[in-house]
């Protein structure tokens, strides 16, 4: 079966084996930041604003970088797209999520939302076809008040060079940049295009390298 699921991901764009938390402006804390407040702290902070029900959650995006970095460019020069989130995030392996309790939501109309037992109802997000429809998110959940992970569990993504230096300019004691995207960990390094790089305590990568404007 993973034999099979892996022949899959290797010619489904659709798919990808990461989920991404993305950040955005709070007050005057810019998403970058808040980004660099959570690789400091080395945790999540769960909340409950917009999930029904105040279940405190913290959120994940399945969606392929990619798509998110079309829907961040079309919105750049189409003022009419308001952006949930900024092209600052944190990258985690689907896995390692997922055996901490993350689970996909459940798109759905909101009057079923009664109908989930109570310990799956963090996990409703109301659906309508015609209204509602945050689909294109591909959302995952964790329930609870924060996630604590270690700088080998994450890669941080930024929108350009500029922020790749003043990360390091922060961080210089333990900050490298990666050449690429699909880092895959084998043991103690990780393998990129064939080449065996060392694995650093803190991996950055510039989204202008893959389209980003």
């Amino acid at each position: 079966m993973k034999e099979t699921y892996d022949s899959i991901l290797a010619i489904r764009r659709d798919l990808q084996p990461n989920l991404i938390h993305f950040t955005k402006q709070k007050g005057k804390d810019t998403a970058f930041d808040i980004l660099k407040k959570i690789v400091k702290e080395k945790k999540l902070v769960g909340s409950s604003h917009l999930v029904k029900g105040n279940h405190k959650c913290i959120s994940f995006s399945e969606a392929p970088l990619a798509e998110h970095i079309s829907y961040f460019n079309i919105a750049k020069i189409n003022p009419q797209i308001k952006t949930r989130y900024e092209p600052c995030g944190i990258l985690f392996k689907k896995k390692f999520l997922f055996d901490k309790s993350a689970r996909h939501v459940i798109y759905q109309p909101s009057e079923e939302y009664e109908n989930l037992s109570k310990e799956m109802q963090y996990r409703h997000v109301t659906y309508d076809c015609d209204k509602i429809d945050f689909t294109w998110e591909r959302e995952w959940r964790i329930q609870a008040e924060e996630l604590v992970f270690t700088l080998k569990d994450i890669h941080i993504l930024v929108p350009d060079e500029d922020h790749v230096h003043d990360l390091f300019a922060e961080f210089a004691e333990f900050a490298e940049v990666v050449s690429g995207f699909d880092v895959s960990f084998d043991g103690e390094e990780a393998v990129y295009d064939g080449f065996n790089l060392p694995r650093y305590d803190l991996k950055v990568v510039s989204l202008d390298v893959y389209g980003l404007k």
